[in-house]
């Protein structure tokens, strides 16, 4: 997937938020995470604090809940505290790159609880509230990778790669062989 540029998971997720974050109030999904997950991996620290703070400007825009400036400072902090375990999870493994989607999620959480309680009087944090939201809502990021990231665009990649290509061929020719009736249906 290294080869892949980061148009395309930027793309994903600003689809994702733009639509799903309308039908899924229940699970508050981090609808970027994926997306920064693929910045840090592949990008400088300071990049990835720029693309952090731009993406944190515009979910600032979408909503009205917090003050603004709390996610851009939110998503600053995530990145400069997780960037450094880049190292540790490579991109091409499908499951530890998914588990530094855990790692994001999960310190995001605690870092948007902790600022949150700051902010709003009225929050408070309880130990069956801050282990739903630390520990539940990060496997469920980490399922919306694996869905909607990691297997749309690895089979992307394997359908197009050469091997795919001489097989299709392959099969093609074998078919219309085997039914020459295809062969004048697909030449017109």
């Amino acid at each position: 997937m290294k080869n892949v540029t980061l148009i395309p998971f930027f793309c994903i997720a600003f689809v994702a938020h733009m639509t799903l974050s309308f039908f899924s109030q229940t699970f508050p999904f981090l609808y970027f995470a994926p997306f920064f997950v693929t910045c840090f991996s592949r990008s400088s620290l300071y990049f990835s604090i720029w693309t952090s703070f731009a993406i944190g400007l515009f979910l600032d825009l979408c909503t009205t809940s917090t003050p603004m400036g709390f996610y851009p400072i939110c998503m600053v902090l995530t990145t400069v505290a997780i960037h450094r375990f880049k190292i540790y999870f490579l991109e091409d493994k499908v499951y530890t790159f998914s588990l530094y989607t855990t790692l994001y999620s999960i310190t995001y959480t605690i870092i948007f609880m902790f600022l949150h309680t700051f902010i709003d009087p009225k929050f408070h944090i309880s130990l069956l509230s801050f282990l739903s939201d630390s520990i539940f809502l990060p496997i469920l990021d980490t399922l919306y990778h694996l869905v909607f990231f990691t297997f749309p665009i690895s089979s992307y990649i394997y359908l197009t790669s050469k091997k795919q290509q001489i097989r299709f061929r392959r099969i093609r020719r074998r078919l219309f062989e085997h039914f020459p009736k295809l062969k004048k249906v697909f030449s017109r």
